[in-house]
């Protein structure tokens, strides 16, 4: 069990100095999540998390922005991604007793980024931190560039540990078990992360799959999801119940709601739909936790439903997954406003093959020549003389 003094130190690590103008949600009971309006906590310094930390269950490590008036007689207001000011640590759910520490440290160590900062018990696994030596911060220019960024660091590191079943469809920068002294199974303050060193490993990783090198999304149409024979097959299924890992009810009642929010359905239409979907299936939700669902579906931050939640949808139902005629093929090179780096790798390397030097066995360029030569950003070029 560790010291209350290093568990101190461990929130100074972890939330720096960075509470001036922003916030921390707290809950007492897991429960509470599906009502974080009127059970939720605010806290806007770390006296006052101290203070109540032996009360909550659960927190956001991450800041929030603090907009004042957000808060009032009709409950608590302004726990959004879009309202994320700074994200102190990337955490993975593990949620499966089957993986012991040594497991999970080792997959670390091996597959993803690094040893992690800290690891917490909790009653059906692990939650791993991997705490930054900065805040890294979140702004809404570039239509939320950096947070897009952010979600393609906390993707890579999921999938670098699907060895031990890391929670892919966990929310990236939500609440998560608050550290404390009889849950805390591995702590090392001094493994910890700058936020240049997250982007450097997670362009490697794009790379290595083969994702795009930019990650600022563009809004794409398309168009009749519901009339398509997969939304179909979702809106006819009756047998949904999450467990461990999977996605539930309410994730598909959200995919759904995504569904009819891109079709140009009306909220009212989408209620109707939805409310029927949950009345034939055998383990209807609570009217609540719908409405909730299609309110965040239209509130105006999601373009449509989500490929990965599809995806899993359709795996965990063994519905067939040849759904191409709405998912766009991946475009050439000359159809697409970014490149991989792989492609940018392969044009440096044709320019410096093609110049002819045969009076010394040095190329003498500056970085802005190649980059006018090759015709790719500076930020580009540094990632590639980093791989």
């Amino acid at each position: 069990m560790l010291t209350s003094d290093k568990v101190d130190l461990l929130y100074s690590t972890l939330l720096k100095d960075n509470l001036n103008d922003a916030i921390i949600f707290g809950v007492e009971n897991k429960s509470d999540f599906f009502d974080i309006s009127s059970k939720g906590k605010i806290f806007n310094s770390k006296e006052m998390l101290f203070k109540a930390i032996s009360k909550l269950s659960h927190f956001t490590p991450n800041t929030y922005k603090l907009k004042y008036g957000e808060t009032s007689k009709k409950g608590l207001y302004g726990f959004t991604e879009q309202n994320l000011k700074h994200i102190n640590t990337f955490v993975l759910d593990i949620d499966n007793l089957n993986y012991s520490l040594q497991d999970i440290l080792l997959a670390c160590i091996d597959n993803s980024i690094g040893a992690p900062t800290m690891v917490v018990r909790t009653p059906n696994g692990h939650q791993v931190h991997f705490v930054l030596n900065k805040p890294f911060k979140i702004s809404s220019t570039r239509n939320f560039h950096s947070l897009n960024v952010a979600k393609r660091i906390s993707l890579n590191l999921k999938d670098s540990l699907k060895s031990v079943e890391a929670d892919r469809y966990c929310n990236d920068f939500g609440f998560f078990r608050v550290p404390k002294e009889n849950n805390i199974v591995w702590l090392q303050l001094n493994e910890t992360y700058s936020p240049e060193a997250m982007i450097n490993w997670s362009e490697k990783m794009d790379d290595n799959l083969e994702r795009c090198l930019y990650t600022n999304h563009q809004k794409q149409r398309y168009t009749n999801y519901l009339e398509s024979s997969i939304f179909q097959k979702i809106l006819s299924l009756t047998s949904i119940k999450g467990h461990s890992g999977k996605l539930g009810r309410n994730n598909t009642i959200f995919t759904i709601g995504l569904a009819c929010y891109a079709d140009g359905l009306s909220i009212v239409e989408a209620t109707q739909l939805i409310y029927k979907f949950n009345n034939r299936l055998k383990f209807p939700l609570k009217l609540t936790e719908i409405q909730a669902s299609i309110r965040s579906a239209y509130s105006g931050r999601y373009n449509g439903p989500n490929k990965l939640y599809i995806d899993q949808i359709l795996e965990e139902h063994q519905i067939d997954q040849s759904y191409s005629k709405w998912y766009k093929f991946k475009k050439n090179r000359s159809e697409r406003k970014y490149s991989h780096i792989h492609e940018w790798e392969n044009d440096l390397v044709t320019y410096l093959e093609s110049i002819q030097m045969s009076d010394s066995p040095y190329i003498k360029l500056t970085q802005k020549q190649i980059c006018e030569h090759i015709g790719c950003q500076q930020s580009t070029l540094n990632s590639l003389l980093i791989f």
